[in-house]
């Protein structure tokens, strides 16, 4: 029997569920710093480009020196980098760039958008004749979300032979981040029984309020990790999750992944602030219904720092499909809404198919 791996969100028959997984993911917005490197910029000269700037990467205490060989109209060059993109998930705060001169310069730094003209662009800007300090634009609040792109140097009294050696440029933006998941995992499976095939099933909720702090991020996916018993939890990684074809005992080191991508299709948890994530696995050989699985839920998201993946702090206790069905048909507990209990509620065929499950599973 081929082994498929699928998330359930149907309204398959789910039995018997004992416990549960919950992860929950807290964002705080965070100040941190950049130091651009040289390779981190990119110089353009605005308007003239035939010469009348040379720069230079090469000196080892410095980013960039830009000589000016000419004596133009326009004197003005931008520094760009991505580093120096402004948006709402990268919000620069300020910029402090250190430099020097040959001579008095008066210069116009401007944080702007990337203009092509001869005046300076509209923009965050410091006037100064100093250019052997640290020059510090700071971003207003109101200017944060403003998309701006590109440092834009005005260089109004430069001449032919005049050198800005540009020491460094620091960058403070602010940024979300997301601390480690709290989870809370007990003794979780439920039996899965659709009509045409048999799974185990675990069960993780997500708080609704940290769900939405990351979900429009450029990437995320939400799922579960389901391996055999006794694997180490450093393998259980979304690194070394495969959909597999081997059944039962035979997934060897392999971790089957349950999961899903999609944001809308998640359910909610009727009375709570959750979201529920169902991660199963199903096509199980009966051969193989006292193999024991073990669970971890995770969230993996991308932003512009990069990729996160969040995981369960621990694995789920272990079950089997075997011990799933035992315990449903010995749970004497009747259900909210129900008259008797989940077994009871079972067609006769389906009761047949637990009892032979359950006669495998020993205490």
């Amino acid at each position: 029997m081929k082994r498929l791996l699928a998330i359930s969100l149907s309204l398959a028959m789910v039995f018997a569920i004992f416990g549960a997984m919950t992860v929950s993911v807290s964002a705080e917005t965070v100040t941190q710093i950049d130091t651009l490197t040289s390779d981190d910029i990119t110089f353009t000269a605005m308007r003239y480009t035939n010469g009348v700037f040379t720069a230079d990467k090469t000196d080892p205490d410095t980013l960039i020196n830009v000589t000016m060989n000419g004596n133009p109209s326009d004197k003005s060059f931008t520094i760009k980098s991505d580093k120096l993109v402004n948006s709402d998930k990268h919000k620069i705060t300020k910029i402090e760039i250190d430099l020097s001169s040959t001579r008095t310069v008066t210069t116009y730094f401007t944080y702007s958008t990337d203009a092509w003209q001869q005046n300076a662009p509209t923009g965050i800007q410091v006037v100064t004749s100093n250019l052997n300090s640290v020059v510090t634009l700071t971003v207003p609040e109101s200017s944060r979300s403003n998309n701006y792109t590109c440092l834009w140097f005005g260089l109004k009294t430069m001449s032919a032979g005049d050198v800005i050696k540009i020491k460094s440029i620091k960058v403070t933006y602010e940024t979300t981040a997301y601390a480690d998941p709290t989870i809370e995992m007990a003794s979780g499976a439920a039996m899965r029984i659709d009509g045409t095939t048999n799974g185990i099933r675990f069960e993780a909720s997500v708080d609704k309020s940290a769900f939405v702090a990351i979900k429009d991020k450029t990437k995320i996916e939400i799922g579960t990790l389901i391996a055999k018993e006794g694997t180490e939890k450093s393998k259980v990684v979304v690194e070394n999750a495969t959909e597999v074809t081997s059944s039962g005992q035979n997934i060897g080191n392999k971790i089957p992944v349950a999961k899903y991508a999609s944001t809308t299709t998640m359910a909610d948890i009727e009375g709570t602030d959750k979201y529920v994530i169902y991660g199963s696995l199903v096509g199980i050989d009966d051969g193989n219904a006292t193999q024991k699985y073990v669970a971890r839920a995770y969230v993996k998201y991308t932003d512009e720092s990069g990729e996160h993946v969040l995981y369960a702090k621990d694995l789920s206790e272990p079950r089997s499909l075997a011990e799933v069905a035992y315990k449903l048909k010995n749970d004497t507990a009747v259900p909210e809404g129900m008259s008797g209990t989940y077994y009871n509620s079972l067609c006769q065929t389906h009761k047949d198919y637990v009892d032979g499950l359950a006669k495998q599973y020993v205490e």
